[in-house]
């Protein structure tokens, strides 16, 4: 079972095993075999869908400012837009990663709780109840639990990205944390985002 405190820092890259889907108002956002996850110390994986696999016409800039990772650089962030319905900052992308983080070019990721739907493999996300600005990804429940132990011991939690996660060992479910400035500086990374309210 994968511990978030032995990830790396800097953060790792790799391919991500599991099928990644995203819903949203009856549009499948992503669908993707081929996508990335980034391995950070104390934080669950972050899944980054590759554009190919994202129905990108569906994003649109999002007035939500741009915001900076020490490792990923400047990441932006995307609305939504369907049937002349705006979702706000569904999604972030990395238009010019840092050096070193070169694969997450044209790869998007998703903030479960802002979508109706997402699913690692077949299992759906978990939703909850937190509300801020910041990305999210998978996790496995040996992962997280673990790191709310440590969180209670003393170890620190401070956060970056936290967008499609899982709270299972296999990376099943998918919920985001975030503060209300970034989504590379967050304290809530145990914590999942409320659903984005659609605005016309």
């Amino acid at each position: 079972m994968e511990n978030v405190w032995d990830y790396p820092r800097p953060p790792a890259v790799e391919p991500c095993p599991r099928h990644v889907r995203v819903e949203l108002a009856g549009h499948m956002l992503a669908d993707s075999e081929h996508a990335l996850r980034v391995l950070e110390t104390s934080h669950p994986p972050t899944i980054y869908v590759p554009r190919d696999d994202v129905q990108s016409k569906l994003l649109v800039s999002s007035r939500v400012r741009s915001t900076w990772c020490e490792f990923k650089g400047a990441a932006r962030y995307l609305d939504a837009l369907i049937d002349d319905r705006r979702y706000e900052a569904v999604a972030w992308t990395y238009p010019q990663p840092s050096p070193g983080y070169e694969q997450l070019k044209d790869h998007f990721a998703f903030y479960p709780g802002r979508v109706d739907a997402a699913w690692l493999d077949a299992e759906p996300s978990e939703r909850s109840t937190a509300t801020s600005t910041e990305a999210g990804s998978p996790l496995s429940s040996s992962a997280r639990s673990k790191g709310r132990r440590a969180h209670r011991a003393g170890k620190p939690t401070a956060g970056r990205e936290v967008p499609l996660r899982s709270s299972k060992a296999s990376e099943t479910r998918m919920y985001s944390g975030s503060s209300a400035s970034s989504p590379h500086r967050t304290d809530a990374v145990e914590s999942g985002l409320a659903p984005a309210t659609a605005s016309r």
